[in-house]
């Protein structure tokens, strides 16, 4: 989880995103934890993609979907990546891999049965 919060911290320092104004929440070291502890519960865990080199953390991104009121499925699709690697091409391909994953899982879905 350590790794994450990194790329948390770091991005959101170089973004000079304020916390008091920001409408997006800053994800705690526990808050990953302990989202990431339900979603290996849930089976889940597919919908977090991490991307490394040489064993560093990098970039992460996470599919999120819930159902709207009328029974439309939503999918979310967030990422977050180290901002001296924003550029790098196999950071971008992992982090940018999210977007057929949420095809897949949309297709697969059970509310589509």
């Amino acid at each position: 989880m350590q790794m994450l919060s990194a790329v948390q911290v770091r991005r959101m320092a170089h973004d000079k995103i304020d916390l008091f104004c920001a409408s997006e929440g800053f994800p705690t070291r526990d808050s990953l934890h302990a989202e990431l502890a339900q979603a290996v519960t849930e089976s889940r865990q597919d919908q977090w993609l991490v991307a490394q080199i040489d064993e560093r953390v990098v970039g992460y991104s996470q599919i999120e979907c819930w159902p709207e009121g009328n029974g439309t499925w939503v999918y979310l699709t967030l990422g977050w990546v180290l901002p001296e690697r924003r550029q790098a091409s196999p950071v971008t391909y992992r982090t940018r891999r999210a977007t057929p994953a949420v095809k897949k899982d949309s297709a697969l879905h059970p509310h589509l049965s």
